[in-house]
């Protein structure tokens, strides 16, 4: 009856009659379908044997400020005010920036681009919005989130076309760890009690 599924794997060292702990691998999860619920246990003889899913969830690692100066600083009129960071020659990854800046009231949009070598750019944001508005109280955002790379030089161009946008740094973030899917440190037990008219529960 399990003929046609396209995908088995062999449990290894399982002991008869004893609680046996199953950690899935990333192709187990790649080769099943709605969260497992077509995952099944059988045995030797294709009989099917009643398993319990456990499930620990890893909270993803905060991001980590990321070493960087600023190189250039400076106001092109009626266009933008430019500031270009050096992250170093080995730079890791990173994903999101944040404008320090004494601005008090203002919603700017913000152009981020990426470079190995500062003078040819890639754009991995086009139009992202910084803003504060202090007269109501209102911190509102000045972190950036852009397409993820490990370039050493980043170009923030902050669309102020009146006068210079006061930018004291650049804050640089590395890209948070990749989460691996919730359910990837499962460990999947087979019921000591499989044959008897165990009635726990399958995952569903």
């Amino acid at each position: 009856m399990w003929r046609s599924w396209r995908y088995t794997r062999t449990i290894e060292q399982a002991r008869g009659g004893a609680l046996n702990y199953i950690t899935l691998d990333r192709a187990a999860f790649s080769h099943s379908e709605n969260r497992l619920a077509d995952l099944r246990v059988i045995d030797d003889e294709g009989k099917e044997i009643p398993y319990a899913m456990l499930s620990q969830i890893r909270r993803p690692l905060e991001p980590v400020k990321l070493s960087s100066a600023v190189r250039e600083n400076s106001f092109v009129p009626k266009e933008f005010t430019q500031v270009v960071v050096d992250l170093g020659e080995k730079t890791g990854f990173h994903n999101n920036l944040r404008v320090r800046t004494p601005e008090t009231d203002f919603i700017n949009w913000v152009e981020v681009a990426a470079s190995d070598d500062a003078h040819v750019w890639r754009v991995v944001n086009a139009r992202a919005p910084i803003s504060r508005f202090n007269k109501e109280s209102l911190e509102g955002n000045q972190t950036v989130r852009y397409s993820e790379n490990n370039a050493r030089y980043l170009r923030v161009r902050i669309q102020e076309t009146q006068h210079p946008f006061q930018v004291t740094d650049i804050e640089v973030f590395s890209s948070p760890p990749a989460n691996n899917e919730a359910a990837a440190e499962d460990g999947i037990p087979a019921c000591p009690c499989a044959g008897s008219g165990c009635k726990r529960p399958a995952i569903r």
